[in-house]
């Protein structure tokens, strides 16, 4: 939202003095600011998603001094 709407302040699009010809301005500035989102946060998406996938040893946990409670430590 917040490149959505400085895309659309720098081009000088006001959504209730528009007229019928600025109907694509909102749809080229979703456009772009959805691939300036996708490119900015998938880098972090991935790290998270692969954090969240990774398994750890109880050894592991150990050294970390993470408490895990003892019925997860078993599936583990």
């Amino acid at each position: 939202m917040f490149t959505y709407e400085n895309i659309n302040h720098l081009l000088g699009f006001n959504q209730q003095k528009s007229t019928k010809k600025d109907m694509w301005i909102p749809f080229f500035t979703g456009g772009i600011s959805k691939c300036v989102a996708s490119v900015t946060l998938l880098p972090l998406n991935v790290v998270r998603m692969r954090l969240q996938m990774k398994k750890y040893t109880a050894e592991q946990l150990q050294n970390m001094k993470i408490d895990v409670p003892s019925n997860i430590r078993n599936q583990i």
